[in-house]
């Protein structure tokens, strides 16, 4: 079986590693999910890190152009775990580029969040 690929508009970020997001599944549905990025595990809320990580992933998000989710399968819990990918908003000024994200390639957030150590590779 494939996964498969669908647009999302996040609502809010519940911790680190989760997201609840309208998913867009195409002719005009869209359902509400709880998210869980695949391959990482954050530190829970009640931490710095965990804080930070929750923050981190709430500014990526609110500064994507694009937001994507591949469906891999549902947790024990009921979490959609996806593969989530952004495409960061273009500078305002091309004078003054982001700091953050020089081009706008789309960036896979499990490995955007590991690469400033916010969460732990997880199986």
């Amino acid at each position: 079986m494939t996964a498969t690929t669908y647009e999302i508009k996040p609502l809010y970020v519940i911790d680190g590693d989760t997201i609840k997001a309208n998913v867009h599944l195409g002719f005009g549905v869209t359902i509400t999910r709880r998210l869980r990025i695949a391959g990482i595990d954050a530190e829970p809320i009640n931490t710095l890190n965990g804080q930070v990580a929750m923050a981190t992933l709430a500014y990526l998000l609110n500064n994507a152009e694009s937001i994507t989710a591949e469906y891999l399968e549902d947790d024990k819990w009921g979490r959609a775990i996806v593969n989530l990918y952004i495409t960061p908003k273009p500078p305002l000024n091309s004078q003054y580029p982001q700091q953050t994200q020089p081009d706008s390639t789309i960036n896979v957030v499990a490995t955007l969040l590991l690469s400033k150590k916010l969460a732990k590779p997880y199986p």
